[in-house]
Parts: structure tokens; C-alpha cells; sequence
């Protein structure tokens, strides 16, 4: 007879218990939450995904994982960001850029990405910017989403978002955020130049 683990909810076997984690990838929330409990090590891994993403090495300031970030008022929705990174670019004035990375293993919330992300986003930056500060302290924003399904069903691995000018898109329009999304399955695409 197997040997069971007891819980206060269910018992499973010590073979169903060891075939659930060597099914979880660092999408699964409880696995990638746990590579992050040491921040030293945390930033030795987000540092790593970043340069994967971005081709260049980044000096990660702080990595702050299961951030609660509560409203305005308790009647609004509050979000918790699975890692804030705070990273500094050693230049004549620092410059400080933010970014959000989430997890995300549920295509039912496919429909809902964007506007979530947008929510976040909103909401960070309402913590983000002090009474009285001009809004060019306010930090860049970049929200990394890492999915186990093709959020835009394009195939691809890469997908990226930001404001633009529709009018005129050989204008820029810089309002600091940026939205990456990586699927794991699909083709690789990450533009080799690809930069901040």
C-alpha cells in the first residue's frame, strides 16, 4: 500500500503528490513564488528572465514578490502584483523603471489580460508619483506577462503593447509603459534589438 500524506481536505499518495510538482514550471504561481523567497536569489533570477527578454544585463535594485496594492477606497478593486522590480540605470540622474511580472495559467482570463494589466498599471502609478512631484519622476512602467497559453492566438512567443499615436504613428508617443507578453510554446519572435 502506497503511503499517504494527510491534509485537513483531501489524502494523496506520496506518487500523486511527487507527479503534481514535477508537472509545475515557474508559471505555477506557488513554484515561482517560492524561487522568489530569498531576495538575493530573486534577483539573481529576475535579472536573468530581464536579460533574456532584453539582451542586456540589468542591475536589479529590489525584487519585491505578492505586493498588495490596495485602492484609493475600500469600495474599488485592489490587485496584488506576483514581483515588483525596481531597477536603476546608472546614468547622469538615475533613472528608475519599474516592472511588473506576472504569472499567469488560467485562459479563462484570456479575455480580461489587457484591461487587468491597464487596471495595474493605473494603480501603480497612483503610489508612485507624490503631492507636488512633476510627472517626469514618475518611473517607466514595464509589465512582463509569462503565460501558459498564446494570449493572441498569433502562435507566437513574444508579443508587445504600448500607447500609441494613431494618428500619426511616426510620431512617438512616450507616456513610460510598456506591455510584453511571452508564451512559452510559441515561435520564437523576440526582436533581437529589443531595448528599453
Amino acid at each position: 500500500m502506497k503511503e499517504d500524506i494527510l491534509s485537513p481536505d483531501c489524502r494523496i499518495t506520496i506518487e500523486q503528490a511527487r507527479r503534481k510538482v514535477s508537472e509545475m514550471n515557474l508559471i505555477n504561481g506557488f513554484l515561482f513564488d517560492s524561487t522568489l523567497e530569498n531576495e538575493e536569489e530573486a534577483k539573481i533570477v529576475i535579472g536573468n528572465i530581464l536579460k533574456a527578454i532584453f539582451f542586456k544585463k540589468f542591475k536589479v535594485q529590489s525584487v519585491v514578490s505578492q505586493k498588495q496594492y490596495q485602492p484609493v477606497d475600500t469600495i474599488y478593486h485592489g490587485i496584488r502584483f506576483d514581483v515588483l522590480i525596481k531597477n536603476y540605470e546608472e546614468c547622469e540622474e538615475p533613472v528608475v523603471t519599474i516592472f511588473d511580472m506576472e504569472m499567469e495559467d488560467r485562459p479563462s482570463d484570456k479575455r480580461h489580460l489587457p484591461r487587468r494589466l491597464r487596471y495595474y498599471g493605473a494603480l501603480h502609478d497612483v503610489k508612485a508619483l507624490e503631492a507636488g512631484e512633476e510627472y517626469d519622476k514618475l518611473p517607466d512602467y514595464v509589465s512582463i506577462v509569462i503565460l501558459s497559453y498564446d494570449p493572441f492566438d498569433a502562435g507566437d512567443m513574444y508579443y508587445e503593447a504600448k500607447t500609441t499615436l494613431v494618428s500619426h504613428r511616426d510620431i512617438e508617443y512616450d507616456d513610460g509603459k510598456r506591455y510584453i507578453f511571452l508564451y512559452g510554446g510559441g515561435n520564437y519572435n523576440i526582436p533581437s534589438g529589443n531595448t528599453r
